[in-house]
């Protein structure tokens, strides 16, 4: 008994490691901006996955800053996911039960700091 009991918590630890190692590597840089607007879109895949997490990095130190996800089904008609969000400094955004083809942000606002910039991440389906 002792003998299974070994390996199973190894291969629990191993499982884990892996599941933690995937949920934080990003899928795609969506966007790189410096202005408000919409980013050009991210192309999720033909399965159109149910649940996004998006990383909203902020550099330069913006006073203002808001983002908003976006998600098409054609790449022409554009809806919101979730709702804005406030991205003065870094935040994660999940949302839940939306199937979707296309990602995009869509860049509210960003005043202040010292040429502030805005990086969105899509880690895809977590």
């Amino acid at each position: 008994m002792k003998r299974l009991i070994v390996p199973l918590s190894l291969l629990m630890v191993l499982v884990g490691t892996i599941s933690l190692s995937y949920a934080q590597t990003p899928v795609a840089t969506v966007a790189i901006q410096s202005a408000t607007g919409a980013s050009a879109s991210y192309d999720a895949g033909a399965y159109m996955p149910r649940t996004h997490t998006f990383v909203f990095v902020p550099t330069g130190g913006p006073a203002t800053c808001t983002a908003q996800a976006q998600f098409s089904l054609d790449n022409a008609n554009w809806f919101s996911l979730g709702t804005s969000q406030t991205c003065t400094s870094a935040i994660t955004v999940s949302i839940a039960d939306v199937p979707a083809r296309y990602i995009r942000t869509n860049l509210t606002a960003l005043t202040g700091g010292s040429s502030p910039t805005v990086k969105t991440l899509y880690l895809g389906v977590k």
